[in-house]
């Protein structure tokens, strides 16, 4: 299924940027899913919004949703 993530967004300028919020959002590596790869991370980490991250999050993992599916 193709579902659109919603626009509110934080740039990520570059991979450092990403990777340094990727860690300041997830310090615990437990909290990760063994499901979703680098790429769907990537894309979480630009919503801002905690509760629509998570929210996206379960339903990546859930709906086994591609990246390149939006």
């Amino acid at each position: 299924s193709s579902t659109a993530y919603p626009k509110q967004r934080t740039p990520l300028a570059s991979r450092p940027v990403a990777v340094k919020l990727f860690y300041a959002k997830y310090p615990k590596s437990e909290t990760l899913s063994r499901v979703l790869g680098w790429s769907h991370y990537f894309e979480l980490l630009k919503l801002k919004n905690e509760t629509e991250r998570s929210f996206y999050e379960q339903q990546c993992i859930h709906e086994r949703w591609s990246v390149h599916a939006r």
